[in-house]
C-alpha cells in the first residue's frame, strides 16, 4: 500500500513536470519582467517600430534645382517633408523677385526645379515688359496677369504658376496645355494672345 501511494505521488510529479515543461515550450518570448509580454508591452512595441520607420522617412535627402529671381542659383540637398519656403531660405529671395507667385508651403520632391519669378519683366529681361504687346509672356507673367487671359481664371491661373515652379519654364505656348484643367478649348482661346 505504501509502495502504491509512492508511485501515485511519483507519478503526479511528473505529470505536473511535463506540463509546466510544455507550457515554457508554447509561452512567447519573455519580456524584461520574465514573464510573457502582454498586450500593452506588445503595442508599444509595434508603436516604437513604427515611429523608427517614420523617423528614418523623415531624414531622407532630396535634391532640388533653385532657379530664377534668388541670390544664391543652385541645386541644393533639403530633407524629405521640406517645403518651397525652406528652399528659399537657402537660395535666398532676390530684391525683386515675386515670392508671392509662388506656393511657398507646397513640398518638394526630388529632382524638383524651382523658378522663381521676378515682380517686373524689365528685371528679367531688358525693357521688354509682359504684356507690353497685348500678349501675356507664360514664363513671366504673374497671377493677376496670367488671369487677363480668357478662361483663366484664378484657380487655372495658379496652376500654371505652380506649373513653373514644377516644371521650369515653358519651352512652347502649346506646352500650356499640360496644365491641370487647361484643354485644346482653352487653349484655342488664349494662343493668339500668349507667348513665351
Amino acid at each position: 500500500m505504501q509502495n502504491k501511494k509512492q508511485i501515485l505521488i511519483f507519478a503526479g510529479s511528473a505529470v505536473l513536470l511535463l506540463v509546466f515543461m510544455g507550457m515554457r515550450q508554447i509561452m512567447p518570448v519573455a519580456g524584461e519582467s520574465g514573464f510573457a509580454y502582454t498586450a500593452e508591452e506588445q503595442k508599444l512595441q509595434v508603436e516604437e517600430i513604427i515611429e523608427l520607420e517614420m523617423s528614418e522617412q523623415d531624414t531622407a535627402e532630396i535634391v532640388v534645382h533653385v532657379a530664377g529671381a534668388v541670390q544664391k542659383p543652385g541645386v541644393y540637398t533639403l530633407q524629405q517633408g521640406n517645403r518651397i519656403e525652406d528652399a528659399l531660405k537657402i537660395a535666398g529671395a532676390a530684391e525683386d523677385a515675386d515670392i508671392d507667385a509662388l506656393n511657398r508651403a507646397a513640398l518638394l520632391t526630388d529632382g524638383q526645379k524651382i523658378v522663381v519669378p521676378y515682380k517686373d519683366a524689365s528685371a528679367s529681361s531688358g525693357n521688354e515688359t509682359i504684356v507690353d504687346d497685348g500678349m501675356v509672356n507664360l514664363n513671366q507673367a504673374s497671377l493677376q496677369q496670367l488671369m487677363t487671359l480668357p478662361g483663366i481664371g484664378e484657380v487655372k491661373a495658379q496652376a500654371i504658376l505652380d506649373y513653373r515652379v514644377q516644371h521650369g519654364t515653358f519651352s512652347s505656348i502649346e506646352e500650356i496645355q499640360q496644365v491641370n484643367g487647361i484643354g485644346a478649348a482653352i487653349y484655342s482661346q488664349i494662343k493668339n494672345k500668349i507667348k513665351i
